[in-house]
């Protein structure tokens, strides 16, 4: 089982942001992995340029090759991917379908409540992955 380890002041700066907006954040989870181990070392916003903001985010293209560009300068893997929802910490359909394409844990976060969740897809099956905090 594949286990996220994020540190507190970045998932705290992710639900801040996200309870700010009436629309979906987005970005990537920078980092390296070990084994079945996941650790985030940065996060990196990317802007959403969706239409329909306040039910999908889709992510500036342009930023992400950025942000790609930047990770393979620093030596880092984009090891998630995380977004929020106005009223939940599932994934959606649409969520579904490109968790297809990018196979990496995803870190949802509930906007109002800010609860969060992480899952992956795995042989088509969604799991959800422990989300481990470290000070």
């Amino acid at each position: 089982m594949k286990v996220l380890v994020i540190r507190k002041k970045d998932l705290v700066k992710i639900i801040s942001e996200a309870s700010k907006r009436t629309h979906e954040i987005c970005g990537f989870l920078l980092g390296a992995r070990k084994n079945n181990i996941l650790e985030v070392l940065e996060v990196a916003f990317i802007n959403n340029v969706s239409t329909v903001k306040e039910k999908a985010f889709y992510m500036d293209p342009i930023k992400m090759y950025n942000t790609l560009m930047y990770t393979n300068r620093k030596s880092l893997e984009v090891i998630g991917i995380f977004h929020s929802h106005p009223n939940s910490t599932t994934p959606s359909r649409a969520d579904l379908k490109y968790m297809r394409l990018w196979n990496i844990p995803w870190l949802i976060v509930n906007s109002y409540s800010k609860k969060y969740e992480a899952y992956i897809l795995s042989n088509g099956r969604l799991e959800k992955i422990q989300v481990i905090l470290k000070d």
